[in-house]
């Protein structure tokens, strides 16, 4: 067996695995009679190291280190690669391949490769790392120069200096995009034109220009049909001129109503990939780079997205172009996302290779605020006081275009419990990116705990119409609902929202038992939350939500202190929740915000969260007057 090196994706040519058309430089997969697939970057480098050793053996070891750039890995990430390999196999067609465990010794893959240069015969293995002839498929015709010509395309324009960015910005630095949107077959009448509206109207003209698409722009494209009996709306984004597309979302339409939450997926994905070239000081990026960055911002543009594709793409996008800031910066706030709450090595390293992709985008612009938004996302769990140094900072740093910085504040506020100033940072983000759903639904959130619900139940209820994942917005509404006594509508959302079967009993129970005001029930809600919170898979807000109504005050908030120990700061938010007044009259609330730091920083600051200088503060606060 050969001994092999670490692996560029970039450098890999297009091989096959029978059927199946492996494109590593874009991480691709598809046969004649499916659709392109994109894996994660880690999963394609996983069935590359496999399939290049022609039969033979990868050891786990070998896999970390060609595959991991020897990080330390525990074996849930590899098994979980393996895992997602075993799936494909069978996605695209019977029984493509094989991956079999070879005990304490490692995996190998079993398959028939074709040989690329006598199509009609087949071998038990075929070489990756030798000169494999390009493999000529519908996806590779779709993308001739990102596949067929991408070394010589890198090569090309850093010789003559050409930057391969697709952005197209007018003098003024706002960017500039064509649409078009068309209808495919069963498409209903208005559809495509109101999809056009409603992402020509997205953003203001000061922040995204829309174009004639004969002028020389990016082009951003949409076209509605069906996938697998969904209606799906396929985008394509290229850039000016004639390159390739470097962007290729898939947005589920379930109903005619979302079109607007389409709509902000597309527009949002689409600036995402833009930003990079119209916010930093232009160089040149490889087309690794650019595809790197776009899947980055495909992934991130779901309503519920993978950290770790999200960091699998940056890493590769920085590997592709060290300088590339935004990518930096963004790998720091992805990882300490992926790692929130988390310990042990894994996550040191994790977290250490955050801060150094954080220091060097501070080198490239020390003046940047997405650098202070990563350090404070980046920071210890308990430290409190270093998220707030870092908030101040980005506030007075170069704002970035969308205002994360504003949003960062509105986050880390509602952790400490200043729940009013955290509601203005929310509602002063939106007006800087209107109709961004995390802030719109935060803002619903916190309009509803200030008493000012009939506000909040106008929001959710709008973004439940437009939203691809309108379970989880009535979810939230509905403990909004419950906390507001508006019982008509939490029975409504109790019945339509996705839970578990076991939640979805005991959050039924409980409605019913407060709205009838029947004690049984409420007990009874309590016994099955209580049986709930033994399990740490199922924390949530939900489950100390309906630990605190069913009169389990203390053990709803043992069950949020083991829920900040294993995910980190952003779960503190439901303490500061109506539904948790009673608990935090308790001994236990008192000594989870003294165990975790909290009471230290609220002391030391004189930063008191709102509970204390609302009626019935609860004796804890009386201490927190007192600085030290």
């Amino acid at each position: 067996m050969r001994d092999h090196g670490r692996i560029d994706l970039a450098s890999t040519p297009p091989f096959r695995i029978g059927p199946l058309c492996v494109e590593p430089a874009v991480r691709q997969v598809s046969t004649a009679a499916t659709e392109p697939e994109t894996l994660e970057p880690r999963v394609m480098l996983v069935l590359v190291a496999l399939a290049r050793v022609e039969g033979g053996i990868v050891s786990r070891d070998q896999l970390i280190e060609q595959c991991w750039d020897s990080r330390i890995v525990g074996d849930d990430s590899i098994n979980r690669v393996i895992s997602r390999l075993r799936k494909l196999a069978g996605a695209h067609g019977e029984a493509l391949f094989t991956i079999e465990t070879i005990s304490k010794v490692g995996y190998r893959l079993v398959a028939k490769l074709v040989n690329a240069a006598e199509p009609g015969r087949s071998v038990e293995a075929a070489p990756i790392a030798g000169a494999i002839p390009a493999i000529v498929t519908r996806s590779l015709l779709a993308r001739p120069l990102m596949i067929a010509a991408t070394a010589a395309l890198a090569i090309g324009a850093v010789a003559a200096g050409i930057s391969l960015w697709p952005a197209s910005a007018a003098s003024d630095g706002v960017p500039e995009l064509a649409l078009n949107v068309t209808a495919g077959p069963g498409t209903a009448p208005g559809v495509a034109q109101a999809l056009r509206d409603e992402m020509g109207s997205v953003y203001g003209a000061e922040r995204l220009r829309i174009v004639d698409g004969s002028q020389q722009v990016a082009r951003l494209s949409a076209r509605i049909g069906n996938m697998g009996g969904e209606q799906v709306v396929f985008g394509e984004l290229r850039p000016r001129g004639d390159g390739p597309a470097i962007w290729k979302p898939r947005v589920p339409l379930r109903d005619p109503g979302a079109i607007k939450g389409v709509a902000l997926q597309l527009m949002g994905g689409a600036v995402c990939v833009l930003e990079p070239e119209v916010t930093h000081a232009p160089v040149n990026r490889s087309p690794v780079a650019v595809s790197a960055w776009a899947s980055y911002c495909d992934e991130n543009d779901k309503d519920i997205s993978s950290h770790i594709t999200e960091i699998e793409s940056l890493r590769l996008a920085i590997r592709a172009e060290p300088r590339f800031m935004i990518a930096q910066y963004s790998l720091g706030q992805e990882l300490a996302a992926e790692i929130d709450g988390r310990s042990g090595a894994e996550v040191d390293a994790m977290r250490a290779e955050g801060r150094r992709a954080v220091d060097a985008a501070e080198q490239l612009n020390p003046r940047d605020a997405g650098v202070h938004i990563a350090r404070a996302y980046l920071a210890d769990e308990r430290d409190f006081a270093g998220r707030d140094a870092e908030v101040r900072r980005a506030r007075a740093s170069r704002p970035t275009k969308w205002g994360f910085e504003i949003q960062l504040e509105g986050n880390v506020l509602a952790t400490v419990g200043k729940l009013s100033a955290a509601l203005a940072a929310h509602q002063r983000m939106l007006a800087v990116n209107p109709g961004n759903p995390p802030d719109t639904t935060r803002s619903a959130i916190l309009l509803s705990w200030s008493g000012r619900y009939d506000e909040g139940r106008a929001i959710f209820a709008d973004e439940a119409r437009i939203s691809n994942e309108r379970s989880k917005i009535e979810l939230t509404w509905l403990r909004a609902a419950v906390e507001a006594h508006d019982w008509d509508t939490a029975k409504r959302l109790v019945n339509s929202v996705k839970l578990d079967q076991p939640t979805q009993v005991a959050m039924a129970k409980l409605v019913t038992g407060l709205a009838m005001r029947d004690a049984a029930s409420v007990h009874e809600a309590g016994d099955l939350f209580a049986a709930l919170s033994a399990d740490p898979a199922r924390f949530s807000n939900t489950l100390i939500f309906g630990l605190a109504l069913a009169d389990r005050p203390a053990l709803a908030v043992a069950t949020a202190g083991r829920w900040f120990d294993a995910n980190g700061y952003r779960t503190l938010t439901v303490l500061y929740s109506p539904a948790l007044a009673r608990a935090r009259q308790t001994p236990e609330f008192a000594a989870l915000v003294t165990r975790i730091g909290l009471a230290d920083y609220w002391r030391k600051s004189g930063n008191l969260p709102d509970f204390c200088v609302s009626p019935g503060a609860p004796p804890l606060c009386a201490t927190l007057r007192r600085r030290t």
